[in-house]
């Protein structure tokens, strides 16, 4: 008769281990590239409000023949609600003197 040897099942082997390990580094992979992504989205999206901005300064121009003070003279007529930098919810300003007048983000992004 053949004894049989009973392996004990108190721990892991080394494949479970590197199969845990292999998963783990997909998982964190995946975030870290899912916050550089959130980073250049933010950028992105701050550009796209500094040009509306800009447009909405042009037209508030050809309306009144004059270039607004302030951003807020904007709103609501040429811009629904004013954005704000979605970095850290910073406001827009217009910066320059007239006829270069443009949007300006305080966390001194451009586009």
């Amino acid at each position: 008769m053949i004894k049989q040897t009973s392996f004990s099942e108190n721990g892991f082997t080394l494949i479970e281990l590197m199969i845990v390990m292999l998963i783990i580094s997909i998982l964190v992979s995946m975030a870290v590239f899912s916050f550089r992504n959130t980073a250049k989205i933010e950028l992105r999206t701050c550009q796209a409000n500094l040009r509306i901005i800009d447009g909405a300064i042009f037209q508030y121009y050809l309306d009144k023949k004059i270039y607004p003070e302030e951003v807020n003279d904007l709103v609501p007529e040429y811009i629904k609600t004013l954005p704000k930098c979605p970095q850290n919810d910073a406001l827009y300003q217009i910066t320059g003197t007239a006829p270069n007048l443009s949007a300006y983000c305080p966390n001194e992004h451009a586009y």
